[in-house]
């Protein structure tokens, strides 16, 4: 007996034959196929085709509701999202005017000062604004947190005349003393934006009112003073700093830095001995600048026995410590010191750079490496 078969996993019929009648059932093993003979060109065949009622359509129709209304509930969720989103973005600003409105004579210094910090994070000119407001409604005596945000706010702008006219009402006006945590934001701004004039300035006035400079004070303007080379005003920051018997490491690290550049490379050496006596823990910029002062003069030896100190503290050195070493070795003409050195990178784990390179071909250059 010869029969079409549908082959599920093909999709497409197949001829086979010699099957019998009492072993082959397609209701059995294709369920939702239906089977019907026919007479087609005088030839007897069987034709299968897929009737409506199948087991696959009834699964899919089943599904089919479920997937529509899971569509439909997707949707609209996000559209209830997106209308949440809205007013929620319509309610913040409405709830910011409300609790400016709200503010008036018979508001306390407390929700004042409330408001005040939540503007200095939006915008200096409203902390400004509401700091006049207060100011008209006699919200400012004794009040020196609400000075000090509005200063913070006068050092962004830079408006250091103003601030200084601020300071002298804040004592003379309000009774408020000033304090270090007045001055470290002027002298803060003026450190990152290179302003030496305004930074000496209120190191003066700090010093003018009493108020007396911790280590940050202390390591912001020497980093001021090292980047604008300010020798004079280094040393007498310096020198006030071990008087107050503050140990800023950062404060010894740009002397040495200053004095190396310089070329005084006697006075470095007398830093990295007050170091040592004054027992201030080198970090690893500190090292850095010790191995280059060394380096800069052509002590090899003392530059070695520094990158030594430094392994022995438990500080590993980076590339720059080993580019300061190959640097100083082509100084004196060294060649196998710097070779050597240039050879235990790879040993160490460490990756030549662009000026390890370069110090090697200037040596070579200069010094016949």
């Amino acid at each position: 007996m010869s029969r079409f078969l549908f082959d599920v996993r093909r999709g497409e019929f197949s001829y086979v034959s010699g099957i019998s009648s009492s072993k082959f059932n397609p209701k059995v093993r294709l369920s939702h196929i239906k089977v019907h003979s026919s007479k087609h060109d005088g030839d007897s065949r069987s034709v299968s085709e897929l009737s409506d009622k199948s087991h696959t359509t009834r699964v899919s129709n089943a599904r089919l509701p479920n997937l529509v209304t899971s569509r439909r509930d997707n949707v609209c969720r996000k559209k209830k999202r997106n209308v949440w989103n809205r007013v929620v973005g319509i309610q913040k600003p409405a709830r910011r005017k409300v609790a400016l409105s709200a503010i008036g004579p018979n508001s306390g210094v407390e929700m004042c000062n409330s408001v005040l910090k939540r503007l200095a994070k939006i915008s200096d000119e409203k902390t400004l604004d509401f700091f006049e407001r207060m100011k008209s409604n006699g919200k400012l005596t004794r009040n020196a947190d609400a000075y000090r945000l509005a200063l913070r706010a006068l050092a962004r702008r830079e408006e250091w005349c103003r601030a200084e006219s601020l300071i002298q009402e804040m004592v003379s006006l309000s009774e408020c003393e000033v304090d270090i945590q007045v001055f470290n934001p002027l002298i803060y701004v003026c450190a990152k934006r290179g302003n030496v004039d305004w930074g000496t300035k209120w190191f003066n006035s700090m010093l003018e009112r009493g108020v007396e400079p911790n280590v940050s004070t202390i390591g912001m303007l020497m980093n001021l003073y090292q980047k604008s080379s300010d020798l004079s005003q280094a040393e007498y920051t310096f020198s006030l700093m071990r008087s107050y018997k503050l140990k800023c490491v950062n404060a010894y690290s740009s002397m040495i830095t200053i004095y190396t550049r310089s070329g005084l490379y006697a006075k470095s050496e007398e830093i990295i001995n007050l170091m040592r006596r004054d027992k201030v823990i080198p970090n690893l910029e500190n090292w850095l600048v010790q191995l280059n002062a060394y380096s800069q003069q052509g002590k090899l030896e003392e530059a070695e026995a520094i990158l030594k100190s430094m392994i022995e503290a438990g500080i590993s050195p980076n590339i720059v410590a080993y580019n300061t070493l190959i640097t100083g070795y082509g100084k004196i003409s060294n060649a196998n010191a710097a070779k050597s050195i240039f050879q235990q990178l790879e040993c160490i784990g460490l990756v030549p750079d662009e000026t390890t390179y370069r110090s090697m071909i200037e040596g070579f250059v200069g010094g016949q490496l």
